[in-house]
């Protein structure tokens, strides 16, 4: 997870899960400021999944909201995608649990 934020304001943010090789699993982010950026208070809250290290697929969290409120709601969310998504990954990968 990490964020920035400029005069009490949430500007940034990333919160997302790692396989063991540091591959993006799961992610959600707010970063309006980039050219393609992405806003959570214009679009909303969404998880993006990754496969072959490449968004596979977005699913919505939550509607727009403001930024502080966005990384609380996607911290809280991202610890329990792990299991949704982890098997998948794992056969995506063909990784092998031990």
């Amino acid at each position: 997870m990490g964020y920035s934020h400029s005069s009490g304001h949430l500007t940034l943010f990333v919160v997302q899960f790692e396989d063991g090789e540091w591959a993006i699993v799961v992610r959600s982010n707010h970063d309006p400021e980039r050219e393609h950026g992405y806003d959570v208070a214009e679009k909303g809250v969404y998880l993006d999944v990754y496969r072959d290290e490449e968004k596979y697929r977005s699913e919505e969290l939550f509607p727009p909201m403001q930024p502080s409120e966005a990384l609380t709601y996607a911290k809280d969310q991202i610890p329990m995608q792990p299991e949704r998504y982890g098997t998948r990954f794992e056969e995506w990968h063909e990784i092998r649990a031990q």
